[in-house]
């Protein structure tokens, strides 16, 4: 969350039931695509996750299915979701893939190697 208050272009999601935190994700237009997409209509979906005591109950999976619709409302001006998931975390991949992400055959190294860039497009609706 504090990059999210540096970065004007990086944006907090919180997900919350019963006043608790279940599921955190950031939202990175701008400059946080570039190493991911060169489209600047794109925005990046970073760190995806849910709170441990939360786990196995589906919030991970809810965030994915209404993030399409949430971006639509609140980033009418974006095209395309854009994320990049561990080569090794297949378990992961795919879940974005049953969530409609493909993958783009970008390949990037990040901290923890090798990652998969994914995409989802989205109708403008500007």
């Amino acid at each position: 969350m504090p990059l999210c208050k540096a970065e004007p272009n990086r944006h907090a999601i919180l997900g919350v039931e019963n006043d608790r935190l279940v599921v955190y994700f950031a939202l990175h237009e701008q400059e946080g695509v570039q190493p991911y997409s060169d489209n600047p209509r794109a925005i990046l979906l970073r760190t995806l996750s849910t709170e441990y005591h939360e786990l196995g109950k589906g919030y991970g999976k809810a965030a994915l299915q209404q993030l399409p619709e949430f971006v639509q409302y609140q980033f009418p001006h974006i095209n395309e979701i854009v994320l990049a998931v561990n080569v090794a975390n297949e378990f992961a991949r795919k879940l974005y893939e049953k969530y409609g992400y493909k993958d783009t055959g970008r390949r990037v190294i990040g901290s923890k190697g090798m990652l998969i860039v994914m995409s989802y497009p989205l109708e403008v609706r500007v």
